[in-house]
């Protein structure tokens, strides 16, 4: 199964159109299942609390693909559903910053929380200045999520 849905840059521009997002769908190396798999409902579901169904997809999916699209252009070979985790966890960083105060958090709580946010977001800059693969979907959820809490906002 590996080997028909991991990123294999030849047999996309071949048509095999589906290797374009399939890669989230299978591990290399396998072991990092069992990370990153429970990773998906340890940061998606507040992400479904917090911003709904369609809004967790969306930060799923969307890091996910430009990971993937990154992943074709530095690590051509390869697969795993880390990049679209990690496009969660801005999510959540986001909200740190943006939404987590409204709730009655102490602050010294709430601030070395944000902390950890924001090294999670420096961390992001670095790994894609060293063009690792995690790094654009990390900012990228952190930019939708941000995105999505503004919006909510101005509905309310």
């Amino acid at each position: 199964m590996l080997e028909t849905l991991r990123r294999d840059p030849d047999a996309l521009v071949d048509g095999q159109w589906w290797r374009a997002l399939s890669p989230l769908l299978v591990q290399a190396p396998a072991w990092q299942a069992f990370l990153t798999v429970p990773a998906i409902a340890a940061l998606g579901v507040p992400v479904e609390r917090l911003l709904g169904s369609r809004a967790m997809l969306a930060l799923y999916l969307i890091p996910g693909a430009a990971g993937e699209a990154l992943g074709y252009l530095w690590q051509p070979h390869g697969a795993g559903n880390s990049v679209a985790d990690l496009g969660l966890a801005g999510a959540l960083v986001a909200w740190l910053f943006l939404a987590a105060g409204e709730r009655s958090w102490p602050t010294p709580l709430l601030n070395r929380v944000r902390i950890w946010g924001g090294a999670v977001l420096a961390g992001s800059v670095v790994d894609t200045v060293f063009r690792d693969i995690h790094g654009v979907p990390t900012l990228a959820g952190a930019a939708l999520g941000a995105a999505l809490l503004r919006r909510r906002r101005h509905r309310a």
